[in-house]
């Protein structure tokens, strides 16, 4: 799983048998872009985000390529996010690749990555 909050990134991990956890925390736009790109890169099967209303706008400008991809290998997306007039053509975008869905009052973003 990670939650981004601007530009930094934690990161929770867990083994299998969920004995095991470890998280690190990525600052700066460059680190938090690259370890979302290599999260998407390595995602199995499924991506559920909820995210508040600014963040279409960076999925679509900065990560569609990368979920289109993955979704052309199969990945599962699923969008949780408030759809507002001022991110409404960037939703529009999102809902061609993804599942999306609208939530009034989001704050913060996560998702969980299955990998």
């Amino acid at each position: 799983m990670y939650a981004s909050g601007g530009r930094t990134i934690g990161l929770t991990s867990y083994s299998d048998d969920m004995a095991l956890e470890q998280t690190k925390v990525f600052t700066g736009y460059e680190n938090t872009t690259k370890v979302v790109l290599q999260i998407l890169s390595d995602s199995k099967y499924k991506c559920d985000s909820c995210t508040d209303s600014s963040a279409p706008s960076v999925s679509i400008e900065i990560f569609q390529k990368a979920m289109e991809e993955a979704r052309n290998q199969g990945i599962i997306f699923k969008y949780l996010t408030e759809i507002t007039p001022n991110n409404l053509s960037y939703c529009k975008q999102l809902s061609k690749f993804t599942e999306l869905r609208h939530l009034d009052g989001i704050k913060g973003n996560f998702s969980i990555e299955f990998i």
